[in-house]
C-alpha cells in the first residue's frame, strides 16, 4: 500500500514537471507562423523524389 502511494506521488510529480515543461516550450502563435514560412523549410515535392 505504502509503494502505491509512492509511486502515485512520483507520478503526480512528473506530470506536474511535463506540464510546466510543456508551457515553457510553447511558441506563440506569431513564433508558429515563422518556422511555417521559413526560407529553408522543406517543399513537398522535397519529400516526393
Amino acid at each position: 500500500m505504502e509503494m502505491k502511494e509512492s509511486v502515485n506521488s512520483e507520478l503526480e510529480r512528473l506530470r506536474t514537471e511535463l506540464a510546466n515543461l510543456r508551457k515553457r516550450t510553447e511558441d506563440s502563435p506569431y513564433q508558429r507562423a515563422l518556422l511555417a514560412r521559413h526560407d529553408l523549410r522543406p517543399y513537398t515535392l522535397d519529400y516526393v523524389q
